[in-house]
């Protein structure tokens, strides 16, 4: 019922997010449906219907992708040995090890009445 109803909203919808005046934010607030259980589900209908050229693409490069993950990590030191004819275990181990391969960034904060702190959002 939710999924029809969606189908059925989706240009008011798309509209409601193009404006200027909509933030994601709100836009979680007025469709509720997006944040239960099935609603990462009703987003991806709505980007292939605003994105219809890319698809389904990380899907279809995910093996590239896989493999130069894996060959960065271990270039990097942070595997030893995987077995690279099991798939489970390079998806697992490459999506686990992505955090990783980013680097955090310190946040400056100040306020007008304490001096200039750092800290890292990662903490």
């Amino acid at each position: 019922m939710v999924e029809s109803y969606w189908e059925v909203t989706t240009k008011e919808r798309l509209n409601d997010l193009a404006s200027k005046n909509m933030t994601i934010s709100n836009y979680f607030t007025k469709y509720k449906a997006i944040n239960l259980s099935g609603g990462i589900y009703l987003l991806l209908k709505d980007f292939k219907i605003m994105y219809s050229d890319y698809g389904d693409k990380f899907n279809e490069n995910w093996p590239l992708i896989k493999s130069k993950l894996i060959s960065i990590v271990k270039k990097k030191g942070l595997i030893n040995e995987i077995d690279e004819s099991n798939e489970e275990q390079t998806d697992l181990a490459a999506l686990t090890l992505l955090p990783f391969l980013m680097s955090t960034s310190n946040v400056t904060s100040t306020k007008k009445t304490t001096k200039k702190t750092q800290w890292r959002p990662s903490k």
